[in-house]
């Protein structure tokens, strides 16, 4: 993947994010989980293929738990439990870019 497209790509990433956040502001739950899980898949693809990038696994992270505190707030525990799943899955399948806890 070419630089510039890299960056490219983390800033949608970073855009979907905001506004996730921007929706979940508004207790526009669907919007904001979708627009979270849009920004997930993306920063699962750039880690994947820059798995050196520790910015993206960290953002990654945030992502994800954005992601999960919005389903949860909607009510939909199940959803937000199929999200930790789905991230305990790709760091098993990916461990070297997940980032070292503090």
């Amino acid at each position: 993947m070419r630089p510039s497209l890299i960056w490219m790509k983390r800033d949608l990433a970073l855009s979907w994010r905001a506004a996730a956040l921007e929706e979940a502001a508004l207790s526009q739950w669907s919007k904001a989980v979708a627009l979270a899980d849009r920004s997930v898949d993306l920063y699962r693809e750039l880690v994947q293929a820059n798995p050196s990038m520790i910015q993206f696994a960290v953002e990654l992270q945030a992502a994800t738990q954005a992601g999960v505190q919005m389903a949860r707030s909607s009510g939909d525990e199940a959803g937000a439990r199929r999200r930790e799943l789905a991230a305990d899955d790709f760091w098993q399948k990916h461990p070297d870019a997940k980032p070292k806890a503090k």
